[in-house]
């Protein structure tokens, strides 16, 4: 099995720039280009589908929604963070933001917690956290007007580039959220698990065990040291029989 080899992506200029650039890291898990390769590097089928499955893509590329923290630390966070919208859906209840002729109030008008939040999740830029949290809006205008109403008002949906199909998947994940839609986790292969015998007692949770060059003469609960074992070169079970 030969490792993919992964281009170097170029350094933005802007730390604004991070949030897309990390985007563009991830790939579709739907794309049939990518599940090709992924069973050539030796993926298990049902990882792929449970990448399909999983709300994790949706969320951080599909609809947007999901942001990363401090994307300008270049750590590449994996747990994303959704811009928590009641404190702006409160405010705009009590009529507290215009809506400039729109359907949707002008979020952008609450420049304090949004350019907060754009510090937290986007490296300043609110553009991102302006989006996910008007389709957030969106969603929950076009669910009231079905429910509430008995009407289906398109309107604010279309305003922030949604289809009735992304909000109601949108709707099915974060308002109603089943168990075997928040966590797709996939079963494990023992067939490709290493022999971790090995690996057991090498290394404790005091100094001088072998981990580093420590000479402590004493563990964590003042006792004698218990030197670690090296059995790494212990043959795996069966192994020349």
């Amino acid at each position: 099995m030969t490792p993919t080899v992964l281009k170097r992506r170029p350094v933005p200029e802007h730390e604004t720039d991070l949030y897309e650039r990390q985007c563009e890291v991830f790939l579709n898990p739907n794309d049939p280009a990518v599940i090709e390769e992924a069973l050539k590097q030796g993926i298990p089928h049902n990882v792929i589908e449970a990448a399909q499955k999983s709300p994790v893509y949706k969320l951080a590329m599909d609809w947007k929604l999901a942001l990363p923290l401090h994307p300008e630390y270049r750590t590449l966070p994996m747990v994303w963070y959704v811009p928590p919208l009641s404190p702006i859906q409160s405010v705009a209840d009590a009529g507290g933001l215009p809506s400039n002729g729109n359907i949707l109030p002008a979020v952008e008008s609450l420049r304090i917690p949004v350019q907060y939040l754009a510090n937290l999740l986007s490296a300043g830029d609110t553009g991102p956290v302006l989006r996910a949290l008007k389709r957030m809006m969106a969603m929950r205008h076009y669910k009231r007007s079905q429910t509430v109403e008995g009407v289906t008002d398109t309107r604010a949906i279309e305003e922030v580039g949604l289809s009735v199909e992304q909000v109601e998947e949108m709707y099915r994940y974060l308002a109603i959220a089943n168990y075997e839609d928040r966590f797709v986790i996939p079963t494990s292969h023992r067939e490709l698990a290493e022999d971790a015998f090995p690996e057991r007692n090498g290394c404790g949770f005091t100094f001088g065990d072998g981990c580093h060059g420590s000479d402590t003469k004493f563990n964590l609960f003042n006792s004698r040291r218990i030197d670690a074992i090296d059995v790494s070169g212990v043959r795996k079970h069966g192994e020349g029989e």
